[in-house]
């Protein structure tokens, strides 16, 4: 060296040095990563990953003087300038790593990872700052934890469906090794989800074939095969159920390593399956014929019990319409009749019929024919039931000639000692006349008695021999029923002892004029009536008719009606009462009256008739028979008023005792007026002024007929017969007196418990007529009509005070006016309409009338013009008295 710098050697390094910078700047400028040299002002350095991804250009940070602060977006700004401002001031090292947000030159966001660290940038303290875009990244974070979210909600959802469902749910892996199951499989196993965790399903297998069975569908399951199978598995307390199980593999990775799978409890589809096969079994094996048809008619079922009767093979009449089954047999069958009969019963249509089989023989059935209905109540067929009746109609028609023959037999031989036995009691009656002795006349009576218990024997036994064969039904006419009462009564009167009441009634509502047989409902009665004297001793014995029901076709030219003959004698044995009305059963088998036939007649005769009979009884208190029977209304009835005919009588109807009659009225003057025509007419009459005094005089004593004013205080009419017949069981007929005249009123009275109803004003010719339809049975008992009513006299006696008491309320009608009171004018006017009526005061009796009509309707304005009308008219009945 000769002091000279050696310029190649610096030209080289040179050259080197700045190869070596422009490999650097190429390095720094092409970096994957941004590098951004700045400080609180400005930007030194970008590289190209900044500006590309921000969108700027490099000139664009010097040109237009911005900062880093002018590239963070406000929040990360307001974050990291004060850590900055600090670190600037005290030109401290810094360094730190964080997530920030940088604004595109567009104006886009993007995230970036930055790392900031502190430098000398040409002596000057500044900042130099990594930045890599995770924009894309933080996206893609978000869509997973998104995705994430979504399956957590999927997973969710199906756990609360496999723990909600009904059928067993489980997951096993390869080793058969339960890791999940729902509650429902716990419960159908008996097992708590606990106990069945980590348990292997093999061990709840029930036979070897279920562990083979799950051995091979785990087999198919690693070869991602899906199938479902029945499976038998044991419970907890070793009870075993049949399960059908349907699995699926469980993939992870590629690779099976379990399955998943739903078990359904087939119980009660096994125990369902298992009745249906015994019903079939049984279905099949019936005796009875069974047929099914479709729709259609198209035969879809045949038993062999209908292979039997018909002798036909169901093969060739299986899926062929029934006409063809019924041609083969020349059977007809009404379809009109059959469909009608079905579409308005619910009750199968019957059919008797004969006809002759494929052999050749003949055969007597039964066809009985039902709708087949799915659950939505729509037609899918018929079911035909075919009982077979031949041996049972062979069996009746020999028993009904056995019984023809012994009916015949017994008819003969009663006949033939009836003719003797009259010539005997014709005899007896003859020597009754002559001169006898005490012993002779003895012994001409014990003649008789027994005479006659053998003539009721050979009577009883002809007429039970006539109805068993037929001969015994009498032919329809027209009658009056109360008739026909009166004469049954009549009839038994003889052998009523005079301890015995004897009562009859006959409902409001029961026409009195009928058609049918007479004679028959009057030996229905009277044998019921010699039955109810013979056993009873003392009480009462009462004949009751009444409306049993309506005809089920709703003819309104038939009625049915409840007869019921109740007594109060010794009662029957319970033991009894299911054999009383066969042949020659007795109450009391050790007694010798009576032949044990008369109830069996009756029954005989009411079933002919179209009704039945019955017996309600209790040892020791009494027995009711009751029968109902069908009778045609007559065209003309003469109870068309709807006034009962009902009557009662004690020991004779035709007796000449004066009858009794309650008098119930609240008003003095019309009660002393009622009581005088009464007593006049000649009955025996009792007065009081209201319901309790009514209730109570019926305790000590029975009237004939009560005559009730329906408005009373204290305890009205309507409430009083109420009481008469609920709580007192009287059954005494009572004549309802009313202020109303309106529509309904009528029904009112009779629905309260009266038997007949007259409205105010009464006069004599009213009650006249009244009593003597009352009393129509008893024609010796009329009221004399020229002495019912004594008006001179009367009139004399009582004008003075009915003038005071008439008064004494129209004070109190023009006080109620004044107050606007609606329901005291009504109770006043009432009061008036009837005393005026019993006087001949028409006019003011109309007027109150008036009154008492507008009081209801509460029109007062109306009652004041009347009650001025009112007035003056008073005025001239004064006048005139």
């Amino acid at each position: 060296m000769n002091g000279y710098p050696d310029y190649n050697y610096l030209i080289s390094t040179t050259a080197m040095l700045y190869e070596s910078e422009q490999k650097y700047q190429r390095l720094v400028e092409n970096a994957m990563f941004g590098l951004v040299i700045f400080d609180m002002n400005n930007i030194y350095f970008s590289n190209k990953y900044i500006t590309e991804n921000l969108g700027y250009t490099s000139e664009d940070f010097w040109k237009n003087n911005l900062s880093i602060w002018d590239l963070l977006t406000p929040e990360y700004r307001k974050n990291f300038y004060p850590v900055a401002q600090k670190y600037f001031t005290t030109q401290k090292p810094y360094s730190q790593r964080f997530i920030s947000e940088l604004i595109c030159k567009n104006g886009e966001v993007r995230t970036f990872e930055v790392a900031v660290s502190s430098i000398s940038y040409n002596g000057q303290y500044a900042f130099q700052g990594n930045f890599i875009d995770i924009t894309h990244f933080i996206a893609a974070q978000k869509k997973m934890e998104e995705k994430t979210v979504l399956l957590q909600k999927i997973e969710k959802k199906n756990r609360i469906l496999v723990e909600k469902l009904n059928d067993g749910f489980l997951f096993v892996n390869t080793g058969f090794k339960i890791t999940q199951l729902n509650p429902a499989l716990a419960r159908m196993l008996e097992y708590k989800p606990e106990e069945l965790e980590g348990k292997c399903l093999l061990e709840l297998a029930a036979y070897p074939r279920d562990v083979i069975a799950l051995l091979i569908g785990m087999k198919k399951r690693m070869n991602l095969v899906i199938d479902s199978y029945e499976l038998n598995l044991r419970t907890k307390s070793g009870r075993v159920i049949p399960t059908y199980i349907s699995p699926s593999p469980f993939i992870e990775d590629n690779k099976v390593v379990g399955c998943f799978a739903t078990i359904q409890d087939l119980s009660a589809i096994k125990e369902t399956e298992n009745k249906l096969a015994y019903q079939a079994h049984i279905l099949a094996n019936l005796s009875e014929g069974i047929l099914i048809t479709d729709e259609q008619g198209i035969l879809t079922y045949i038993n062999k019990g209908a292979q039997n009767i018909l002798h036909i093979n169901s093969n060739s009449f299986l899926n062929q319409h029934i006409y063809k089954l019924m041609e083969a047999f020349e059977v007809s069958i009404d379809e009109n009749e059959l469909f009608s009969h079905l579409n308005q019963n619910n009750s199968p249509w019957q059919k008797e019929i004969g006809f002759y089989n494929l052999n050749k023989e003949q055969i007597f059935v039964r066809i009985s024919v039902t709708r087949m209905k799915d659950i939505y109540n729509n037609f899918k067929g018929l079911i035909i039931v075919i009982s077979d009746l031949t041996e049972i109609i062979k069996a009746k028609k020999a028993a009904e000639a056995a019984n023809l023959a012994k009916t015949n037999f017994l008819a003969n031989v009663s006949h033939d000692i009836r003719t003797p036995m009259i010539g005997i009691m014709g005899a007896a009656d003859l020597l009754s006349q002559e001169k006898l002795s005490p012993y002779q006349a003895e012994l001409v009576q014990t003649i008789k008695q027994c005479g006659e218990q053998l003539l009721e024997l050979i009577n009883d036994i002809l007429d039970l021999s006539r109805i068993e064969a037929g001969y015994a039904l009498g032919r329809k006419k027209t009658f009056k029923l109360p008739q026909v009462i009166n004469e049954c009564i009549q009839t038994v009167y003889g052998k009523l002892p005079e301890e015995i009441a004897l009562h009859t009634h006959i409902d409001p509502d029961v026409p009195l004029n009928l058609v049918g047989d007479p004679l028959q409902l009057r030996r229905i009665i009277l044998n019921l009536l010699s039955n109810a004297i013979k056993f009873t001793t003392q009480g009462e014995i009462e004949v009751k008719v009444q409306v049993y029901k309506e005809p089920s076709n709703s003819r309104d030219d038939i009625v049915y009606l409840l007869f019921s003959v109740r007594d109060t004698g010794i009662g029957i044995p319970e033991d009894k009462l299911h054999t009383i009305f066969e042949a020659f059963e007795k109450i009391d088998p050790y007694s010798s009256s009576g032949t044990g036939l008369g109830l069996t007649i009756c029954k005989q005769l009411t079933k002919n008739m179209g009704g039945d009979i019955w017996v309600e009884s209790v040892w020791g208190k009494g027995s009711t028979f009751s029968f109902y029977l069908p009778f045609y209304k007559a065209k003309e009835d003469e109870n068309k008023t709807g006034e009962a005919s009902a009557y009662s009588t004690k020991n004779s109807p035709s007796s000449e005792q004066t009858k009794s009659i309650l008098l119930v009225e609240d008003n003095d003057v019309n009660r002393k007026i009622l009581s005088y025509m009464l007593y006049n007419a000649g009955y025996a009459v009792t007065a009081v002024e209201n319901g309790i005094k009514c209730l109570e005089i019926l305790q000590q004593k029975k009237f004939d007929l009560i005559i009730m004013d329906m408005q009373m205080p204290i305890l009205d009419g309507y409430e009083t017969c109420k009481r008469i017949r609920q709580d007192y069981h009287d059954n005494t007929p009572i004549l309802a007196l009313t202020a109303y005249a309106m529509e309904g009123d009528e029904a009112r009275c009779l629905e309260a418990g009266c038997n007949y109803y007259l409205s105010k004003p009464v006069s004599s010719h009213k009650i006249y007529d009244k009593l003597k339809q009352i009393f129509a049975q008893e024609s010796s008992l009329h009221p004399d009509e020229k002495t019912f009513w004594s008006a001179n006299t009367l009139i004399k006696n009582l004008i003075p005070e009915f003038i005071n008491s008439l008064n004494d309320l129209m004070l109190g009608m023009k006080i109620s006016l004044e107050a606007e009171d609606a329901k005291q004018l009504a109770s006043i006017a009432h009061d008036i309409k009837g005393s005026a009526g019993l006087y001949g005061f028409h006019n003011l009796a109309n007027l109150a009338s008036e009154i008492y009509r507008e009081a209801l309707n509460n029109n007062i304005d109306k009652i004041k013009i009347i009650y001025k009308e009112m007035l003056q008219n008073i005025e001239q009945i004064k006048q005139l008295l």
